[in-house]
């Protein structure tokens, strides 16, 4: 969202989302029905990910 709001770098790079408009591909972990042919789900949930990986180098002092 920050640095491609309207999605014009990412659909020029992943034409299978071309369809679809910016507020669903920012969201694209929350929507699940999508019309993506062989695109691949999300390898894994990045807020969580985050979360852990920060308080993980928090606790690393």
């Amino acid at each position: 969202k920050k640095f491609d709001p309207d999605c014009l770098y990412i659909k020029q790079w992943i034409p299978e989302l071309d369809p679809l408009p910016p507020s669903e591909i920012h969201h694209l972990h929350t929507v699940h029905s999508l019309p993506l042919g062989i695109y691949p789900a999300p390898m894994c949930d990045h807020k969580k990910e985050s979360l852990l990986s920060k308080n993980y180098f928090k606790q690393c002092g």
